[in-house]
């Protein structure tokens, strides 16, 4: 939300007019919250369109996944906003999707995240798109062959 707004949790939007991403989490909890004939839940095809219509005024916030509005926060000073976590809302993890029985790609990519994570790779990496080291992750579900 722009650095001036009072908002300071999820059920402040009740009543306003929010961007969301079309289809994604923060669309079905906005939705859920505002009702699904809410004319004040503005649905957009990425989450940066969303991010440009807060810009211009045309909404009060934006929901959307944390990661895509830190750096574009990060890279927009000009836009003025600023960002709310509210722990009401489950952590959602990110992953990687790999062929069922392609064994060789996956044990590649859980080596290479082993090693960036063990040698600091990881934490200058997340550092540099997201600004601050990354919060503890929950532990990834055992990986099937």
């Amino acid at each position: 939300m722009k650095k001036d707004s009072k908002i300071a949790k999820f059920t402040d939007l009740k009543k306003l007019k929010v961007g969301v991403q079309n289809g994604t989490t923060g669309d079905e909890v906005v939705t859920k919250l505002q009702g699904k004939d809410s004319a004040n839940v503005k649905r957009f095809e990425s989450t940066p369109l969303a991010l440009k219509e807060l810009e211009a005024g045309g909404v009060d916030a934006v929901v959307a996944d944390n990661g895509v509005v830190v750096h574009y926060v990060n890279n927009n000073a000009g836009a003025n906003f600023k960002t709310i976590s509210d722990t009401s809302f489950a952590s959602e993890q990110y992953g990687l999707a790999v062929k069922k029985g392609n064994a060789e790609l996956l044990e590649k990519l859980n080596k290479g995240l082993a090693a960036i994570k063990t040698d600091g790779t990881y934490d200058k990496i997340y550092a540099q798109y997201f600004g601050a080291a990354p919060a503890a992750a929950a532990p990834a579900p055992a990986a099937s062959k």
